[in-house]
């Protein structure tokens, strides 16, 4: 039939919600002023959410290129073949 499926992944979307989860208690922390950690935990969680969203739309990319080309190659080998 040549038809692209796809299955989304639930990890994926339970990495996200746990890197939002983070943040917003991290947000809690910084501004109850608890901890003497000297590193910005706001801007780290920012930059890993950040990153978990290009990982996966650039993986979503990589995935309808990858498919249009197979179902591109898969149709020419039918003409052919018929």
């Amino acid at each position: 039939t040549h038809a692209i499926n796809q299955q989304v992944s639930p990890a994926a979307l339970i990495f996200i919600v746990v890197l939002i989860a983070v943040r917003a208690g991290l947000r809690d922390v910084a501004q109850s002023g608890v901890g003497g950690v000297h590193l910005n935990a706001l801007m780290l969680t920012d930059v890993l959410v950040a990153m978990a969203l290009g990982l996966l739309t650039v993986q979503r990319l990589e995935m309808y290129l990858r498919a249009r080309r197979l179902l591109t190659e898969a149709r020419a080998g039918a003409a052919v073949s018929t």
